[in-house]
């Protein structure tokens, strides 16, 4: 990252020499034409999150935020690196300075509209949802309980989506969360949605789908997905593959809540796979309970320790966009209630971001 001098007030056209591989655009993913007004739209959407968030009254301010597996992650990693230059502010009412308002706690769901669709080719709407069970139920409140505690009860909770289309994973979520935590106050909010229309032929919903986040996998022409990778976590595995920690730690029916890490078997070399015949042969052949521990424990670093690399960069990125954002380069429009914003009074931000903006390129906004 190339160190700069250039303040906040001014208007540079290059700040940094980072080349961004997943926070730029492409056709694929949207229609905007600049890496700066990608991110810009980004961060202006981020805002506004936020302030849906914990804008407003204390009492009704969201205290838990639960980003739905796996695409919202992401989000949730921006949003953390973004809380103090796009969180609102507020004066303490002891001393008088201004402060912003404190970041809620991040927790994580795993839920598929599909897997709740008595059609998983119709809509809500169309086909129908099913019912959820006692232990579905009892398998999500099992996610979040501690040892003396549920850490979601009598919380402000706020379901969050990356993307909605139909508006069915918002609608399960909720209704999932309602019945598992009734004595917290439950809502959804979707950080990109998209409209739709009518077509007049046949009746259908055709969505108007123009921006998708990047990190989302592109798909090949049989709608197969290309690559599970890129967004911290993977798809959930079958509760017999868990590690034993795990299985341990949640019973069966909470496996279709937690999505896994991104270090799974599929993942492995063939060296790797050649060590873990070799251990799991071990652990069969082991008479006390201390070696099968120090075998199990080999077992899983190998299988739980990858790395997924396409996530860590877009983490990279999302701190890269960060100091472009302080030192001026992106000046997004933001959605909240602060006095100042990146350094400047609000109104004088706000006064460049709009300027900046009217001299953009065609087609970047």
């Amino acid at each position: 990252m190339k160190e700069s001098t250039t303040t906040a007030t001014d208007q540079p056209s290059e700040i940094s020499e980072f080349e961004y591989q997943v926070l730029k655009p492409d056709s694929g993913h949207t229609s905007l034409e600049t890496t700066e007004a990608l991110q810009e739209k980004y961060l202006w959407m981020l805002s506004d999150l936020i302030d849906r968030a914990v804008g407003g009254e204390p009492e009704t301010r969201c205290n838990t935020i639960v980003f739905l597996d796996k695409s919202a992650r992401p989000l949730a990693w921006m949003m953390r690196k973004f809380w103090d230059e796009l969180a609102p502010q507020e004066r303490n009412p002891e001393n008088g300075e201004l402060q912003t308002v404190a970041m809620p706690e991040f927790r994580f769901a795993s839920i598929d509209r599909l897997d709740w669709r008595v059609d998983r080719s119709k809509e809500f709407s169309e086909g129908g949802m099913r019912d959820p069970k006692d232990s579905d139920i009892n398998g999500l409140r099992a996610v979040f309980q501690t040892r003396d505690k549920n850490v979601l009860d009598g919380r402000n909770v706020l379901i969050v989506d990356e993307q909605s289309e139909s508006g069915d994973t918002l609608t399960v979520a909720q209704k999932l969360f309602e019945e598992a935590f009734p004595s917290s106050n439950i809502k959804g909010a979707s950080w990109v949605t998209h409209p739709y229309k009518i077509d007049e032929k046949t009746g259908d919903k055709v969505y108007v789908i123009e921006e998708i986040p990047v990190w989302y996998p592109l798909r090949n022409s049989d709608k197969t997905q290309v690559d599970d990778t890129g967004r911290g976590v993977y798809s959930v595995v079958p509760y017999e593959r868990r590690s034993e920690a795990f299985r341990r730690r949640f019973p069966e029916e909470s496996n279709q809540f937690v999505s896994s890490r991104p270090k799974n078997q599929r993942d492995l070399t063939k060296v790797d796979r050649q060590q873990l015949e070799r251990l799991e042969f071990e652990y069969s052949q082991a008479n006390s309970e201390a070696e099968k521990r120090m075998l199990r424990f080999k077992i899983d670093s190998i299988r739980y320790s990858r790395k997924d690399e396409k996530s860590e960069q877009l983490k990279r990125e999302i701190g890269a966009m960060l100091i472009d954002f302080t030192t001026g380069k992106l000046k997004p429009a933001v959605v909240t209630n602060r006095e100042t914003i990146n350094g400047l009074p609000a109104r004088e931000y706000h006064a460049q971001a709009i300027l900046k903006r009217t001299r953009q390129p065609r087609g970047s906004k």
